[in-house]
């Protein structure tokens, strides 16, 4: 359902974000 894939695009969302602010961190 659009519910659903709605859910696991904000959640792939959230690992990039996590992702790119772990990496800033680093450099």
């Amino acid at each position: 359902s659009s519910f659903e894939e709605s859910r696991i695009s904000e959640a792939e969302i959230g690992d990039k974000r996590k992702w790119l602010k772990e990496g800033m961190d680093c450099s």
